[in-house]
């Protein structure tokens, strides 16, 4: 799970640090900073896992306008078993050329460098993790994915195997895809691929399926079942199969509502991930759904986050924020100067008997720039 995050000289991520829990909401303002979050944490999962250069995620135009530093620095936590596994980069930019490259980045568990990298210098254990190894790298890159490629059994993997479980997700109902091409281990960020995603699980694990059944017919009882159809030349297709008039009904995933196709997405990330002890860090999961809908889906991601799942929300939705809000809840504000910060936990305890924390925030009780 994640435990911690800081960045400097990121767009409004100035100094800026950020504790978490099995569940959190973060609550703020349009601009305070919650976004930049969310994608710079994504982002970095991307370079880490060696999915592209600094360029293809970083630019000048995430430096901090109003600092005159051309180094970035990040560095999050991830917690496995009892071990945190701290990882540091920094990124260094010419700006003549807009180009920027890794000036250094490590990983360190219980104080422990189990992985340095400082100008393309890269020293790691190896696998029997009593002696270092060293090569070059291109600094474009991150070095971990490198040092991945020719280790078989080394604590650089475990770090690496808990940053690729990571699921980070802002639902776009609108871009899914009935096609099944291939199988695929985790959503991409929109969900697109949630045919993909779901012939995955069907195959690994039946029960989170069973379970997806099962949830979606106590919403809906006339929806028999969600099940992968072939069709001619071996084209797959996720479809959906009701029974109205006694009769089954079968629609492609296009054919739903925008709600629909939400709220299964939501529940596939509830059975196929949170429920298997994964971190889903979720943008806006309440867009398209209702309060109906939305509140059972918020107990039980409760319920899976206590047995061993963690789950980062971004939410305006009064139901999302009262739920999470009042004990897991953190306030980013955008200061007056410009940066993000985190506020203390809203003092709402004067209001808490006839007002709730959503409506403190409409009412503008909670004054975000003192």
């Amino acid at each position: 799970m994640l435990t911690f995050f800081f960045a400097n000289n990121y767009k409004s991520l100035v100094n800026f640090r950020v504790e978490f829990d099995r569940t959190n909401v973060l609550i703020g303002r349009n601009g305070s900073g919650k976004s930049a979050v969310f994608g710079l944490l994504a982002s970095l999962q991307q370079f880490i896992l060696g999915r592209g250069r600094t360029t293809d995620y970083f630019s000048t135009n995430t430096l901090t306008r109003w600092m005159k530093s051309s180094v970035q620095t990040f560095e999050f936590g991830v917690k496995v078993n009892d071990k945190e596994y701290v990882y540091h980069l920094e990124l260094e930019y010419n700006l003549s050329t807009a180009q920027c490259f890794v000036a250094l980045e490590s990983v360190v568990c219980s104080g422990k460098k189990l992985f340095s990298s400082a100008k393309g210098e890269v020293s790691y254990l190896a696998n029997d993790a009593t002696q270092s190894s060293m090569l070059r790298v291109d600094r474009a890159f991150s070095g971990i994915s490198y040092v991945a490629n020719g280790i078989q059994d080394n604590e650089v993997l475990v770090f690496m195997n808990e940053v690729a479980k990571i699921v980070f997700c802002s639902i776009n109902p609108r871009k899914m895809q009935d096609h099944v091409s291939s199988e695929a281990w985790l959503p991409d960020l929109e969900f697109s691929n949630i045919g993909s995603v779901f012939s995955f699980l069907a195959q690994v694990n039946p029960d989170a399926i069973t379970h997806l059944r099962d949830q979606l017919r106590q919403i809906d009882p006339s929806l028999e079942r969600l099940k992968i159809k072939m069709g001619y030349g071996n084209w797959k297709s996720l479809i959906a199969e009701y029974r109205y008039h006694d009769y089954p009904v079968e629609f492609c995933l296009s054919e739903l509502s925008e709600g629909e196709r939400m709220v299964i997405a939501l529940y596939i990330l509830l059975f196929g991930y949170l429920r298997e002890g994964h971190t889903v860090f979720i943008d806006e999961p309440d867009n398209y759904v209702s309060l109906r809908e939305i509140q059972p889906w918020c107990i039980a991601v409760a319920d899976a986050c206590v047995d061993g799942g963690q789950c980062i929300a971004i939410s305006h939705h009064p139901e999302v924020i009262d739920y999470f809000g009042n004990d897991n809840g953190i306030w980013i504000s955008r200061l007056n100067s410009g940066e993000s910060e985190i506020k203390k936990k809203p003092d709402s305890e004067q209001f808490k008997d006839f007002m709730k924390l959503s409506e403190l925030i409409t009412g503008g009780f909670l004054d975000e720039n003192e």
